[in-house]
């Protein structure tokens, strides 16, 4: 009996492990549309919170890909919320915007594609597609409004997040160059003290000569 529990004990272990929920990749669903407009994709590396970097053969980046951060507010469309991810070109400008899963009726979806309202903010940096009013399509209306508020949910985000990058890094040059100089003070100080102690002890032995 025992011999049986020693031998069941590594099965349920297996199974139990072979269970457990693996945790679903966020950028499975837009893989198609980057596939789409980045030629020589090849894979995606996440690079910050819900920022990917888009690269190509040896390394090289192509773009990249942003999504909604999970804590932006998003605005429902006719038949719920319409997740949205943004592509980027070499140059940080916005290439295409992309939709996740959604509910949508895929009529309205198939409406907003035929009008071209997801290149409606290709060329705009995060900055100006945060900022940047974009008309809905008629008679989809509900579904244009969704996915111009994540758009600009999506592009607030990521644009306020690569500021406090860059003021990170100023910070750090900061303080570098501070501490530079507080060690460059220190060093003329000794030099000086060191100058001083030596002359005095020179003048010292030069008195006791005479």
């Amino acid at each position: 009996m025992k011999q049986h529990i020693t031998l069941l004990l590594p099965a349920l272990l297996l199974l139990s492990l072979g269970a457990a929920p693996q945790e679903e990749d966020p950028t499975a669903p837009y893989l198609t549309g980057v596939k789409e407009r980045f030629s020589g994709f090849e894979e995606l590396k996440q690079t910050a919170p819900f920022d990917y970097s888009v690269r190509g053969e040896g390394e090289r980046e192509l773009g990249r890909l942003l999504l909604e951060s999970g804590d932006s507010e998003r605005k429902t469309g006719y038949a719920g919320p319409i997740p949205v991810a943004l592509c980027l070109g070499s140059d940080g400008k916005i290439i295409g915007v992309l939709t996740g899963p959604n509910q949508e009726t895929p009529r309205y979806l198939r409406m907003l594609e035929k009008k071209g309202f997801f290149e409606r903010w290709n060329g705009m940096t995060l900055e100006e597609a945060a900022e940047r009013q974009v008309d809905a399509v008629t008679r989809a209306t509900y579904s244009s409004n969704a996915i111009l508020h994540g758009v600009r949910q999506a592009a607030k985000y990521h644009f306020e997040a690569a500021k406090r990058k860059h003021s990170s890094a100023g910070n750090d040059w900061n303080g570098l160059l501070l501490s530079a100089v507080v060690l460059l003070s220190a060093a003329i100080y000794l030099l000086c003290d060191f100058r001083r102690r030596l002359k005095r002890e020179t003048s010292s032995c030069s008195c006791c000569k005479n």
